[in-house]
C-alpha cells in the first residue's frame, strides 16, 4: 500500500498555513492505519487521483470530515475506499467506493450529537438469510454504518454502469423491482423509497444504468445497521394461506403455525387470542412459520382450544386478515 507522497503533504500544510478558507486536492494513494483518523478541515477537498484507504477492522481507520467541508470528485476512480466519519447533523455524502466502485451515499441527518461513520462493501463475507415471500437474499452493495446516540437520517443511493444492476436483478430490465432493504438484526426488509435520476450525471434520465433512491423517511440509525438493494422475486402464484389447526406432537405435520402468500413488513403484526380476550401470542416483522403454540406470558404451551388471531400487514388498522385457529396435541 503506497503511502502520502512527500510532495502533497507540503501543499496540504502550505494552503492550510495560508488560507483558513481555501481547497485541498489529492493526486495520489493514502492509507489511513488501525485506529488513526485523518480529518479534512478544508471547506473544499478535489479527488483528482488515486484513493484514501483506511483499515476496515477493529479499530478501524477513518476520514472524518469538518462541519463545512464540501467535496468534488474530478476522476471516477479517486474516492476513499473505506470508512468516512461526520460529527455533525444536516446533508453529507459520503465518498466511498470498493473493489474501484465509487458507491456515495447520502445522509440527511438530525440528531447527530457525536458520529456517524459510514463504508461501502461490494460484497460481504456472510450471508444474512431470511424467510422473504417478496425478496431475493442480496448478495452485493451493502452500506453499513456505526452510530454514537440516536440520530435519524434519509437515505439517499446512487448507481452507474459499474454496479451491473442488471445482473443483480437476473437481466430483468423492469426497474420497479429495485427496492432498498434495511438491516434489522439479521433480517432484511423492505425500506420505502422512491426512484429517481442520479444528481452526479444529470443528463441521463432514471434507468438500471443510471439512477438514485431516496428513502422516504427519516430512519433511526441506532436501530437498523444497514442497507442493500432488495430485488422483487418473480411474481408467483403462491395461494395465501393460514393454517386452521396446530398439532403439536413432534411428527413433523402441521406442528407449528404455518403463514404463507402473504408480503411482511418490518411493521408486520400478528396477535393470536384466547377466548377470554387474552394476548397468549404476538409477532411483529417477518413471521417465520415457527410457532408452536405455547403461551406469550408464561412459555407453556397452550391448552387444547379455539383461538382467534388478527394479521395486519403495514401495522396499521384495519386488520387485513384475521379468523379462528385450534390447537390439539393429542
Amino acid at each position: 500500500m503506497s503511502q502520502i507522497k512527500p510532495s502533497i503533504l507540503r501543499i496540504i500544510l502550505f494552503f492550510y498555513t495560508t488560507h483558513s478558507w481555501c481547497q485541498v486536492s489529492f493526486f495520489g494513494d493514502i492509507y489511513v492505519g488501525q485506529n488513526k483518523e485523518f480529518h479534512i478541515a478544508f471547506k473544499e477537498t478535489y479527488f483528482n487521483q488515486g484513493k484514501i484507504k483506511t483499515y476496515r477492522q477493529e479499530p478501524p481507520g477513518v476520514v472524518s470530515f469538518g462541519s463545512e467541508s464540501q467535496w468534488t470528485q474530478l476522476d471516477e476512480k479517486s474516492y476513499i475506499d473505506g470508512i468516512v466519519r461526520v460529527y455533525h447533523e444536516g446533508i453529507f455524502t459520503f465518498p466511498i467506493g470498493d473493489f474501484d466502485t465509487f458507491s456515495p451515499i447520502t445522509f440527511y441527518m438530525t440528531g447527530n450529537k457525536n458520529y456517524v461513520q459510514v463504508q461501502y462493501n461490494q460484497t460481504l463475507n456472510r450471508t444474512y438469510f431470511y424467510n422473504s415471500i417478496q425478496f431475493q437474499i442480496p448478495h452485493s452493495h451493502f452500506w453499513s454504518w456505526k452510530v454514537s446516540g440516536n440520530p435519524y437520517a434519509k437515505i439517499q443511493t446512487f448507481w452507474w454502469p459499474e454496479h451491473k444492476l442488471f445482473n443483480l436483478i437476473n437481466f430483468n430490465e423492469d426497474i420497479n423491482a429495485l427496492n432498498l432493504g434495511l438491516l434489522f438484526l439479521e433480517s432484511w426488509g423492505k425500506y420505502v423509497s422512491s426512484l429517481i435520476s442520479n444528481s452526479f450525471t444529470p443528463k441521463n434520465p432514471l434507468s438500471l444504468k443510471y439512477g438514485s433512491s431516496i428513502g422516504t423517511e427519516p430512519i433511526a440509525l441506532n436501530k437498523y445497521t444497514a442497507l442493500t438493494y432488495l430485488i422483487n422475486k418473480k411474481e408467483t402464484r403462491e395461494e395465501k394461506l393460514v393454517s386452521q389447526v396446530i398439532t403439536p406432537n413432534n411428527d413433523t405435520i402441521n406442528d407449528t403455525w404455518k403463514i404463507q402468500g402473504y408480503s411482511f413488513t418490518f411493521s408486520s403484526e400478528i396477535k393470536v387470542y384466547d377466548l377470554q380476550q387474552d394476548l397468549v401470542f404476538s409477532n411483529v416483522g417477518a413471521y417465520h412459520n415457527d410457532w408452536d403454540g405455547t403461551a406469550l406470558q408464561s412459555g407453556k404451551p397452550l391448552p387444547d382450544g379455539s383461538y382467534f388471531y388478527t394479521l395486519e400487514l403495514d401495522g396499521i388498522p384495519p386488520t387485513e386478515k384475521s379468523g379462528w385457529i385450534y390447537i390439539k396435541r393429542q
